[in-house]
C-alpha cells in the first residue's frame, strides 16, 4: 500500500477538491487551501474502507470552513473496488440522495489526489465541532465502545418509517445496514438518522440495476432493522424503536 502523504511542517498545502465527483477532461475542480491539523485523532473507522479524522479547515476565499476527511486506507477497500464502489460512484450517490430529499451529509467532496496516495474524502462534520456523538451500526465493536443513551426512540423510529417509504417510492435500495448513522446531540440527547457510508446504496436508474418493487422493499427493511438491532447494543435506556418501520411494512403489504 502506498505512504500517506507527507505534509509540510505547517500542516498546510494545497489541494484540488473535486466539484461535481468525477475526475477528467474538462472536470470542475477547485483549488483551495487545506490545514490538517496533525494533533487531532481518529474519529471513526470503517471496517472495510478507512478512517475518518478531524481536524481538517479549508480555506475558501475568505472564509475558513471546518471539515472532517474520511482517507481510505484500508486493504479491504480494494474489495469494494471490485465490487464497482469506487469514490466517484460514493460521491455520485451521495448527490442523487441530497436531490431526492434523504438526510445524508451536507456536503462531500473528492480530494484530487495524485496517483500512488490514498484516496480522499472531505465532508461536513457531523459530530459539528464534538457537540454530537455519531454511532453505527458496528459502533459496538470499538475497543472501547460508546454506550449512550437517546430521549426521543419512537420519534427516531417514526424518522426511520418515513426514509423507508420514501425509499421504496423512489427505488432506492440499501444493500446494507451500515449507510445509517444515528447522530446524538450531547445536551438534548435526541437523535436523528442520517444516511452517513452511501457506498452501498442503488438506484432504479442505475445500469445494472433491476429487482422488483418488493425486492427493493424486503432488502430496505432487513437492512434498517438489522441497523436498529445492532445500534441498539450501543445504547442504554431508552433505544431505537422499530415498530413505526414495522407497521409501516405491514401497511404496504394489505395495499
Amino acid at each position: 500500500m502506498p505512504e500517506l502523504i507527507e505534509l509540510p511542517e505547517d500542516g498546510i498545502f494545497r489541494d484540488s477538491l473535486v466539484t461535481k465527483g468525477t475526475v477528467g477532461p474538462g472536470e470542475d475542480t477547485l483549488l483551495v487551501e487545506i490545514s490538517r491539523d496533525p494533533h487531532t485523532g481518529v474519529i471513526g473507522s470503517g471496517i472495510s474502507e478507512g478512517e475518518v479524522r478531524n481536524g481538517v479547515k479549508i480555506k475558501l476565499k475568505r472564509r475558513i470552513l471546518d471539515f472532517v476527511e474520511k482517507v481510505f486506507n484500508r486493504d479491504y477497500f480494494v474489495n469494494k473496488k471490485f465490487e464497482g464502489i469506487t469514490l466517484k460512484k460514493i460521491v455520485e450517490n451521495h448527490s442523487k440522495l441530497k436531490r431526492l430529499g434523504f438526510p445524508v451529509v451536507n456536503t462531500m467532496r473528492m480530494v484530487d489526489t495524485p496517483p500512488g496516495y490514498y484516496e480522499r474524502i472531505i465532508m461536513t462534520d457531523l459530530t459539528e465541532g464534538g457537540k454530537k456523538m455519531v454511532l453505527s451500526s458496528a459502533s459496538y465493536l470499538d475497543d472501547e465502545p460508546q454506550i449512550e443513551n437517546i430521549s426521543n426512540g419512537n420519534e427516531v423510529g417514526i424518522q426511520l418509517s418515513e426514509i423507508y417509504q420514501k425509499l421504496n417510492q423512489e427505488g432506492v435500495q440499501i444493500c446494507h445496514h451500515d449507510v445509517f448513522f444515528l447522530v446524538i446531540d450531547k445536551e438534548t440527547r435526541k437523535g436523528e438518522i442520517v444516511l452517513g457510508d452511501v457506498s452501498r446504496v442503488i438506484f432504479s436508474d442505475d445500469p445494472e440495476f433491476s429487482p422488483r418493487d418488493d425486492e427493493i422493499e424486503a432488502n430496505n427493511y432487513e437492512n434498517m432493522k438489522d441497523f436498529v438491532d445492532l445500534v441498539n447494543r450501543s445504547l442504554t435506556g431508552r433505544v431505537v424503536d422499530f415498530s413505526p418501520v414495522r407497521e409501516r411494512m405491514m401497511a404496504n403489504i394489505k395495499t
